[in-house]
């Protein structure tokens, strides 16, 4: 995820916009836009969802959310996607629902739960894998009933 600032209205000293908080989607990717202060707003901070920044957003950024939360990398004002102070679930929550607009279960990152990603979760279940890609919807790195779960529970979003 990138941070950054953008103007609003195509320049500075502009009046707080009453509708910041949200979505924006855009040819690079999909920002979420949250106001810095209840002053005068000049620019509003981004965040992308390409949270390894390699110029994509696929399912590398979700295993490299995951592995904030687990702390094998370190970088907190990139994977802080709530801005809460911490980086927990609901990071990769709001990176899952509200960046890629899609749920737990849709492996292929096509925008539903189906059958074809049962197919995934399936050819990889009770193994060791490196990402959500292979059906690891928690970031454990093993494919088990809690992932057959979190798909199941999804089955049919986005049909």
């Amino acid at each position: 995820m990138f941070t950054g600032s953008v103007p609003l209205n195509g320049g500075p000293a502009h009046d707080v916009p009453t509708n910041v908080e949200g979505l924006a989607f855009t040819a690079d990717g999909v920002r979420m836009f949250t106001v810095a202060d209840d002053e005068t707003v000049d620019y509003v901070s981004y965040h992308t969802a390409d949270m390894d920044h390699d110029g994509d957003v696929d399912a590398a950024d979700i295993d490299t959310s995951f592995d904030a939360i687990n702390n094998t990398i370190s970088d907190e004002d990139v994977h802080d996607v709530d801005r809460d102070g911490d980086v927990d679930i609901t990071d990769a929550y709001q990176l899952i629902y509200l960046l890629l607009d899609t749920a737990y279960g849709d492996f292929d990152l096509d925008g539903d739960v189906d059958d074809d990603d049962y197919d995934i979760l399936d050819a990889h279940y009770y193994q060791s894998v490196d990402s959500w890609a292979e059906g690891d919807t928690n970031g454990s790195g093993f494919v088990d009933f809690t992932d057959f779960v979190n798909w199941n529970n999804n089955y049919g979003f986005g049909t």
